[in-house]
Order: C-alpha cells, then sequence, then structure tokens
C-alpha cells in the first residue's frame, strides 16, 4: 500500500537487512526488501496515486531501497485559519512522519516556520554540506533559492519555490494592430483608452462575444512590499518600514476602484469566456504573473486551445512585478523519523533526479500524462491533480515543461533568478501576534473580490467590513 489516509490502519514497515555479500543499492536478486519512509500530505485532493506509484516504480528501476507510502492528513476549512493549520500542524506533532510536506503560507500564517518552531523538522545544514547525495542536491538550487528557506539561521526543508513574479498581459496581435496598440512601447497606464476603443469598435460591428479582457489579478505597485498576509502592504518613507492595509492605502483603494470600473463599463469579462478565447475573439486574457513571456504565451494557447494560427504576445508590465521571497512548499525531515539519514537520502534524491522528480509530478506516459511538441500535457482526470502535484512536489530546475510552460523553462528561470531582485524581507520574523486573526478574517472575504468582479455592488464596503477593520 503506498497511500493512504490520516486515521487508517499502517502497515507493517519493511527494512533493509544488510548483507556483505550484496549490496543494498542493487536490489536485484539479493532477496531484500526496500525500506518504507512515510511521508506526510496536507490536505491533498483528488486521487493521486497514479504519481506515487509511478514514483515507487522509478524508485525500483533505479534499485534504490526505498518505497514511499504517502500519507494524506485531510483538514476541513470552516473559515478559521488558525484551526485549519494547527490541526494538520498537530497531526505531525502526534505522528512518527519520515518526510513532512510543509505547506506554503496560508493566508497569515507561513506553517513551515511554524514547524520549525515547535522543532517538529530536522536542519539539513549538515547533510547538504558533508553529505555527498546533499551535496549534489544543494546544486540544483541556485544559492538565493537556498537563502531563501533558510530561518533562524538553518536550513529545515528542500525548497518548492514559486517563480511567477513578473507581470504579463496577453494580447492577440490582430486585435492589437486593429486598435493601434503598439505591443512593444504600451504601459498600463495608458492601455485604458485601447479598451475602451476595442469594446466601441467591436460593439459597432455587433461582434458581441468579443471579450475586451478577462480579469486581471490583483497587483502590487513597485514601491510596495508584501507581508505574509497578503492584504497588508509596506512601503519605505525616510529610511523607515511602514505597513498598511490595502483597504486603507490610498493606492489599494484606487487599484480596486479601476479594476471595478473596468467591471462595471464592460471591460472585464467575468465568465463564460472560453468560447471566445479559444476563437482568438479577444483583445487581452489572462493578466498576471508568470516567468517569461513565453511561459505566459503558453499558458493562455493551450489552456483554451487556440489554434496556431492566431498570433499571441505577452507584455510585461514591469511596475507589478513582485520580488523573490522564496514562497512556496518546502519537503522536510521528521524530527520524529526512526529513520533521518535514509529519508534525507531519499528526499535528496527526488529533488535531484530529474527521472524521479518528474515520476513524481507527472505520473506514467499514457495514464496520466501525454506529450506534444515538447510539452507535457495531463490526460483528463488528471488536470487539476497534475497542478497540485507541482505546488506539493515540483521541482522547476529539473522537470520537464508543462503546457504552462516555456519550451526552453529551465534556462529561462536559471536566468531570472540571475537577475532576481530579493525581497528585503526575506527571512524577516514576522510578530503577528494578536492581529493575525482579523487579518485572516479580512483576507477570506477581501481578496476574491479585487480582481474586477464588481465589489463595490456585490459587499458594503462600509457594512461588511466595518467589524473586521477595527
Amino acid at each position: 500500500m503506498a497511500f493512504i489516509l490520516r486515521g487508517e490502519k499502517h502497515e507493517e514497515k519493511n527494512y533493509i537487512f544488510r548483507d556483505d555479500s550484496c549490496s543494498p543499492v542493487f536490489l536485484s536478486g539479493c532477496g531484500l526488501k526496500p525500506m518504507t519512509l512515510t511521508w506526510a500530505l496536507f490536505n491533498i485532493k483528488g486521487d493521486h496515486q497514479v504519481y506515487f506509484d509511478a514514483l515507487n516504480d522509478t524508485l525500483r528501476k533505479k534499485n534504490l531501497p526505498y518505497q514511499i507510502q504517502f500519507v494524506n492528513i485531510p483538514v476541513a476549512f470552516e473559515g478559521d485559519y488558525k484551526t485549519y493549520i494547527n490541526t494538520y500542524i498537530e497531526e505531525i506533532e502526534k505522528g512518527d512522519f519520515d518526510i513532512i510536506s510543509c505547506p506554503g503560507i496560508q493566508n497569515c500564517y507561513d506553517m513551515y516556520k511554524m514547524m520549525a518552531d515547535r522543532q517538529l523538522l530536522v536542519p539539513l545544514d549538515d547533510f547538504l554540506k558533508n553529505n555527498e547525495t546533499g551535496k549534489g542536491l544543494k546544486t540544483i538550487y541556485p544559492s538565493i533559492v537556498w537563502d531563501a528557506v533558510k530561518y533562524k539561521g538553518a536550513t529545515y526543508g528542500i525548497p518548492i519555490p514559486v517563480f511567477d513574479l513578473n507581470y504579463y498581459a496577453v494580447f492577440n496581435v490582430d486585435f492589437a494592430k486593429k486598435y493601434g496598440v503598439d505591443l512593444s512601447q504600451v504601459q498600463f497606464s495608458g492601455l485604458e483608452e485601447y479598451l475602451y476603443e476595442a469594446l466601441e469598435g467591436e460593439k459597432s460591428v455587433k461582434n458581441d462575444t468579443f471579450v475586451v479582457s478577462t480579469l486581471w489579478q490583483y497587483f502590487l505597485w513597485g514601491k510596495y512590499e508584501t507581508s505574509p498576509c497578503e492584504s497588508i502592504y509596506f512601503s519605505k518613507e525616510s529610511g523607515k518600514w511602514r505597513a498598511e492595509s490595502m483597504i486603507h492605502s490610498e493606492v489599494g483603494v484606487e487599484h480596486i476602484r479601476l479594476l471595478n470600473s473596468w467591471a462595471d463599463q464592460g471591460l472585464i469579462a467575468h465568465s463564460g469566456y472560453s468560447e471566445s478565447i479559444s476563437q482568438g475573439n479577444f483583445l487581452i486574457t489572462v493578466a498576471g504573473y508568470s516567468y517569461s513571456e513565453d511561459a505566459a504565451e503558453n499558458l493562455v494557447r493551450n489552456t483554451f486551445s487556440i489554434p496556431a494560427g492566431i498570433q499571441l504576445q505577452a507584455v510585461e508590465f514591469p511596475e507589478f512585478n513582485l520580488k523573490f521571497k522564496g514562497n512556496g512548499y518546502k519537503t522536510g525531515i521528521g524530527v520524529k523519523s526512526r529513520h533521518k539519514e535514509d529519508a534525507m537520502k531519499v528526499a535528496a534524491a527526488i529533488y535531484s533526479d530529474e527521472e524521479l522528480s518528474n515520476a513524481l509530478v507527472y505520473g506514467k506516459e499514457g495514464k496520466s500524462f501525454y506529450i506534444e511538441n515538447g510539452l507535457v500535457f495531463p490526460l483528463g482526470e488528471y488536470i487539476l491533480t497534475e497542478v497540485e502535484q507541482q505546488f506539493n512536489f515540483g521541482n522547476p530546475f529539473l522537470n520537464m515543461s508543462s503546457y504552462r510552460d516555456s519550451l526552453n523553462k529551465k534556462e529561462e528561470l536559471r536566468e531570472l533568478m540571475e537577475n532576481v531582485v530579493p525581497s528585503e524581507f526575506l527571512n524577516v520574523i514576522f510578530d503577528l501576534e494578536g492581529i493575525d486573526e482579523s487579518i485572516c478574517q479580512l483576507n477570506v472575504l477581501f481578496l476574491p473580490k479585487i480582481s474586477g468582479s464588481s465589489f463595490w455592488k456585490e459587499y458594503s464596503y462600509g457594512n461588511r467590513f466595518k467589524d473586521v477593520i477595527r
């Protein structure tokens, strides 16, 4: 059994019996059973067995003497983030898991750092410095990525970093030319006039299904930094940092007003636009964060099955680009594990070996994915689970490019990391005691409504948020 739910009976573990006459690294013909290591997972959805089987099959194929038993810890979210994340951490405290998935920031809570504070994770620095497998793992990631997972001077996890730092809008080139948009020069501040021209122009020819733009992912102006709580801005004034709520910030409120004004006037389509996008009947779609122009264009083309004959061009709006903070999941080693050294070795192997990493992220070719034009496409029921696998386990410096990526993903990410601007809050510890729950409540109500979705009409700004803001 490779995958169980927490609370089910664990199978008895099998261990390797070392014999001088038969190397444990080469199991074939030796009559040795692989060591079973447990891997705790945070609240995964759907059927992921094909990925776990693929990983274990690949471990056997490579004669690595381990099998992984994945243990899902389901957690119901009922509006209280503190209860939500503590439920998982408490289950980790009860168990003796060998490998532990440490989710990224959940609203205001950085679960990786919380688990490190509770001494649930083994520091990996000595392993990364002195063990050959650890040394190999360390070379896979740029140094800034390792810097980002340092906490109080120690490394407690293998990073699964988020690199979608640059803000792009993807244009249909034909409609951009039709309405005079110079894609080599256009800036966000001058975009509105073209949106209106496209709206009125297509109305005049009775193109009733035309999409001016789809929902805009909310963005942050360049002079601002984010805290773990997304709706809190930081800005530097006279060398000192100042924190303010997005809804008390002139910039934040103006952003919401602008996008909702666009929505009210028909410049943003909320839903029912997939067919229009797939037919190329749009000006702009999927404005948001990615790591390269090619990746942003592929995301749009492959998500909506846009024919190759329709030319797309992603335009970067650098004023909204993010700084690198090392957000994302981490994979740690449990302090209660009875096989810490083995757990470190197999985790390091998974994150430094391309074949192992691809097996865990994509599963089995022909069953969970196929390859077309050099890109990985998930099959049917695996469309959503593949995305979850990427977030939970992906190593973008090793994994094959998916349909959301550039063909040159690995090279582009290396180049991005050479030029990336690190956040000034890298490794800063925020004291949210006393305000975390209020901000979490605000985020739950607020963040989904600030991308041009008629926020001002759907909610009473003064009444709905009054108590939370206090």
